[in-house]
């Protein structure tokens, strides 16, 4: 009796409290620490190859990526290919291994809450850091040897997990007229840790070591933990008699739920809508990911750039980001009432614009020029979200967003792959060549989004769609509060 007054008392505390502390603190710190770790990953994977597997002395090797000398642009181009595949590999593979528990974990916090999942994830995660801090003190490592300290994540389902959770818990808290701005407002805080990170990586990195980044990202990872465990307030209304355990992750019912979603028929072409944005947004992050480390050494290679010109590059890039992109959304959202699916449009077509300077780049400039012609690929991701969740239905954003992760963290290597395979082929002749890939994939991306505003024009009345303030959970999803 006095555990179901308790549960009463908390359901109407979580009823009538409008204003709380959010995701947006973990979400810093664990973006942060991510942004940490990939703006020195690629310099540690290039002196881990050369010195390790190819054997070149550890002297020589330790200056790739920030010395521009001829000896050392020389090592640098005899590094790079195998650096390539060595980088996918490493950085892929422990992705694509834990799936099955990425996929259920979001229908599991559906129903148990946000809370457990994302601090048990985040437990993982820093413990991976933690190993690795410890693993890259023994110089003889290989890079294939530091997988091993993945083994936590494979457990938890990797860094996407997490950022699957953060934005089913966003999406919980915000309501129909605040969903953009808070997507929006999610975008900048990623693009603020890319600035914050790319700034302090390369002193960072050359006052200490590659094992201080990583024992200080495992440290960060735990402030969020620990925050997450003491400020946020649990999104989702669990039934007092649900008991949240983990081992209910392991359930085949979750595992069901996953792709019973996408399946669900739904009326007015919505089912139709909800795949074409998923693969839209699933191709378009594909690519992002898939040509990032190799435009690193693309900029490397053919414009002599070290690890502090491209973290510079990047960092006043992502100040510009910072203040265009809530101000863009801002204005064509929610004052011009510009329909997300034309903001998505147009963001795609910056992207395009961006891809085709890479391309074509003689020098610096074209890519400083890449800056604002790209501003308006900022709208892309939060406008994807923001539609999708005014279609499906609260009860259904974790499995949605843990489903597209988990088809991301299948997909990415042969990704990856695919691209380093083309620059490495194309090295000595078009290193540049995979941009174009990137255009053509971008543009069929457009066409699909043609196809969704084809499927709205011909909807003669908008349809209802669930209030994404409730949030309805338990074995009968009867009852729900409201959240903001």
């Amino acid at each position: 009796m006095k555990e179901e007054i308790r549960c009463a008392m908390v359901n109407t505390i979580l009823k009538n409290c409008r204003f709380r502390l959010t995701i947006e603190i973990p979400l810093l710190l664990i973006y942060f620490t991510f942004m940490l770790n990939v703006s020195v990953f690629v310099n540690l994977t290039m002196y881990k190859t050369c010195y390790t597997l190819m054997g070149y002395p550890e002297v020589n090797c330790s200056r790739l990526g920030r010395y521009t000398d001829e000896e050392t642009e020389k090592l640098e181009g005899i590094v790079q290919p195998l650096a390539s595949y060595v980088t996918t590999i490493t950085e892929m593979v422990p992705n694509s291994v834990p799936f099955i528990l990425s996929l259920i974990i979001g229908s599991w916090s559906d129903k148990y809450g946000r809370k457990p999942a994302m601090m048990f994830v985040s437990f993982c995660i820093s413990l991976y850091y933690g190993i690795t801090a410890i693993i890259i003190l023994f110089d003889e490592i290989t890079p294939y040897m530091m997988m091993l300290a993945t083994i936590p994540t494979i457990v938890c389902g990797s860094s996407l997990t997490i950022v699957s959770l953060i934005l089913a818990y966003l999406n919980d808290i915000a309501t129909p007229e605040t969903r953009g701005m808070r997507n929006a407002a999610y975008e900048v805080i990623t693009v603020f840790c890319i600035c914050c990170a790319n700034l302090l990586s390369p002193p960072l990195l050359y006052a200490t070591n590659y094992s201080v980044i990583y024992g200080l990202s495992a440290v960060m990872v735990l402030l969020a933990i620990a925050y997450t465990h003491q400020f946020l307030p649990e999104s989702v209304d669990i039934k007092c008699e649900e008991k949240s355990s983990l081992s209910k992750i392991f359930t085949c019912q979750h595992l069901s739920n996953m792709f019973l979603v996408i399946g669900k028929k739904r009326c007015s072409n919505q089912r139709a809508i909800i795949v074409i944005l998923l693969i839209v947004m699933l191709v378009d992050n594909l690519v992002k990911v898939a040509d990032s480390n190799i435009k690193t050494l693309y900029l490397r290679r053919e414009l002599i750039w070290t690890l502090t010109d491209r973290n510079s590059f990047i960092s006043w890039s992502s100040v510009i980001s910072i203040i265009c992109t809530p101000s863009i959304t801002f204005l064509l959202q929610k004052q011009l009432k510009i329909k997300e699916i034309y903001l998505i449009l147009v963001g795609i077509i910056s992207s395009i614009g961006v891809d085709i300077l890479y391309a074509t780049a003689q020098n610096n400039w074209f890519i400083y020029g890449s800056v604002p012609v790209g501003i308006l690929g900022g709208l892309v991701n939060p406008m994807l979200r923001t539609k999708l969740v005014h279609i499906i239905g609260p009860g259904e954003m974790g499995k949605i967003f843990s489903l597209y992760y988990v088809i991301i963290n299948i997909l990415s290597l042969a990704f990856s792959m695919f691209y380093s395979f083309v620059y490495n082929q194309t090295i000595d002749t078009n290193p540049g060549i995979f941009n174009w890939i990137s255009i053509g994939i971008r543009l069929i991306c457009g066409m699909m989004l043609i196809v969704v505003m084809v499927f709205d024009w011909n909807q003669p009345l908008e349809t209802k769609q669930p209030d994404a303030t409730t949030v309805k959970v338990g074995s009968d999803q009867s009852e729900a509060y409201e959240l903001y």
